[in-house]
């Protein structure tokens, strides 16, 4: 039940990061716009589908102990939640877009640990 809710989760959260990957191409495909900025948050968006997708995998194997599960999951979490408040460029504007979508993923992060804790 938890593990099938967390899948669905991730499902959720890579679907959005993809969306954010389209919209950041759309935009470097633009040649009068900042280029680090998007590529900054293209970046974001495709991290975000990675630590989606493994941490999927790390809930489903049943070898992972829930105390190693939830460390590593707080681990990820103080990492993401850094990459979030990054400042790069003038006053943060090549860091802004990736900033918000780290927040994305530090969110779905921060729901899984809630989920398993909880249980």
């Amino acid at each position: 039940m938890e593990y099938e809710w967390i899948r669905k989760r991730a499902d959720s959260h890579i679907a959005l990061c993809e969306a954010e990957a389209r919209n950041a191409q759309g935009w470097l495909q633009t040649r009068d716009r900042p280029l680090r900025r998007h590529l900054n948050w293209k970046d974001a968006a495709v991290a975000g589908q990675f630590e989606a997708q493994q941490i999927t995998r790390l809930c489903g194997d049943r070898s992972v102990p829930r105390h190693q599960l939830l460390s590593e999951l707080k681990s990820k979490w103080t990492l993401t939640n850094a990459l979030s408040t990054r400042s790069q460029g003038i006053c943060g504007y090549d860091s802004e877009e990736a900033n918000r979508v780290q927040r994305y993923s530090r969110d779905f992060i921060g729901d899984v640990i809630g989920k398993i804790q909880k249980n």
